[in-house]
């Protein structure tokens, strides 16, 4: 939709993005989250945890979040502030770049009769808790500040989110300590 817009409507887009990027503001309406739940196979209609869900997002939003984050990721990478072995939500990286490392490990101490030793955990729920402050902080050790690091603090906080279920939404709930997973700059706002 956004791609069939013209000429002059596009320059007002770009306007309004370079607007919230100079104010440090991400339109409330933006940060509206609409969840709908999906119920899980197999699993009793009663429990909440039955029940994945899906958020619809603003469109605009998530362009825009889209070219924040584009800025954010150049400056991260070119930055070299992300370890090496990191690959999840990191472009030109994988999970099965880190698997056959792993499997190389295991067959070189084979070979030299030497043990591995792995550690690996699951980070459930990650984006549920995630303390703003201390990214914020994080953020200004690792030099993002001025405009870019005052739009990430605009963007964090004051999220809300709504349950649509049969085609009603519910009353408007604030999220405190969550990132929404489905934002586009969530996964980079993780690494950090």
């Amino acid at each position: 939709m956004l791609k069939q817009l013209g000429h002059r409507a596009k320059n007002t887009l770009l306007y309004i993005f370079n607007l919230s990027l100079h104010s440090g503001k991400f339109q409330s309406k933006w940060k509206d989250a609409h969840i709908i739940p999906i119920f899980k196979k197999g699993t009793e209609k009663s429990k909440p945890e039955s029940y994945r869900t899906i958020s619809l997002l603003s469109c605009t939003g998530k362009l825009l979040e889209r070219k924040i984050n584009e800025r954010l990721v150049w400056h991260l990478e070119s930055n070299n502030l992300l370890v090496p072995t990191q690959t999840v939500y990191r472009q030109h990286h994988s999970t099965e770049d880190q698997q056959a490392y792993f499997t190389q490990d295991i067959e070189d101490a084979f070979r030299k009769k030497k043990k591995v030793l792995a550690v690996l955990f699951d980070l459930s729920k990650a984006f549920d808790k995630f303390w703003k402050d201390g990214l914020l902080f994080k953020l200004l050790q690792i030099g993002v500040s001025g405009k870019l690091h005052k739009w990430i603090k605009g963007y964090l906080f004051h999220i809300t989110a709504r349950v649509k279920l049969d085609n009603t939404l519910s009353q408007q709930v604030k999220m405190r300590e969550v990132v929404q997973q489905g934002r586009v700059i969530s996964p980079t706002l993780f690494l950090i």
